[in-house]
């Protein structure tokens, strides 16, 4: 079980108004392969995570109940989402975006390595301005093995 949570954060002194706002998780687990560039010019050009190098697991919308949100000079949202990852999950990437009234698009994308069911988890900081963070919680407990329950 994992938790994805997007913070978004007005830092200007206009109102900002979203027609959308949407998620995706995708994945990879131990046994997928992955292509390796064949020459540092490839490599240094191309560091790119591509999402379709990943299996995905959903795309989903947080404004499936409204036609639009909208943030006020200095306010700030927190979004999350809890979803089911295969036990031998070794990476995610979540992608969180925004779309204006214009269509113009505001994109951030995370990619976290998942430890082994072994390892302590440590919750990577929550980041301001669409930011997002991600952690594994321990199988039956609500708990992330640091903080306590989860809220």
């Amino acid at each position: 079980m994992v938790e994805g949570v997007a913070l978004v954060k007005n830092p200007g002194s206009v109102r900002l108004d979203f027609k959308a706002f949407t998620y995706e998780l995708h994945y990879a687990v131990a046994s997928d392969k992955f292509e390796r560039p064949s020459t540092e010019e490839i490599v240094a050009e191309d560091t790119t995570l591509q999402a379709d190098s990943l299996r995905t697991l959903f795309k989903h919308s947080w404004l499936e109940d409204c036609d639009y949100i909208y943030l006020e000079p200095g306010e700030r949202s927190r979004y999350s989402f809890l979803a089911c990852l295969p036990a031998d999950t070794t990476m995610v990437l979540l992608i969180c975006e925004l779309y204006d009234e214009k269509d113009h698009v505001e994109s951030i994308r995370k990619a976290y390595a998942v430890p082994g069911p072994s390892h302590r988890i440590v919750t990577p900081k929550e980041e301001e301005v669409t930011g997002t963070s991600f952690r594994r919680l321990l199988p039956g407990t609500g708990t992330d093995g640091l903080k306590g329950p989860v809220t």
